[in-house]
């Protein structure tokens, strides 16, 4: 059974979706327009509300907990995502995928 997830302000769940995109605490402050020492704070927060070790495995739990969701769109880079996860792409990105080829085709071809 899955402890219910934690209660994290909007600005904790904000820099944890940071983190978990991979900024670094440097980019985390200058993307929100805080100081990192505020966001060294809010990460402590986060750790221990988590019960996690460190930044990167405070991002895992908040995956098995469930703080964090799959969705269709809006997480994912598209086409390459949808492979990596081991599913068929969705439409959206089944068409984005063949502009992108088009465009590089397009490029080839003029070169």
């Amino acid at each position: 059974m899955t402890p219910f997830p934690p209660a994290l302000t909007d600005r904790q769940q904000q820099i944890l979706r940071l983190a978990a995109e991979g900024l670094s605490r440097r980019e985390i402050a200058a993307a929100l327009f805080l100081a990192e020492g505020t966001v060294d704070y809010h990460e402590r927060i986060i750790i221990a509300a988590l019960g996690a070790r460190n930044l990167r495995h405070a991002v895992n739990r908040a995956w098995e907990l469930q703080v964090f969701r799959w969705q269709r769109h809006g997480d994912h880079a598209g086409y390459t995502t949808h492979q990596r996860r081991g599913e068929p792409p969705c439409e959206a990105c089944r068409s984005g995928e063949a502009v992108y080829r088009a465009g590089l085709k397009t490029r080839r071809d003029a070169a």
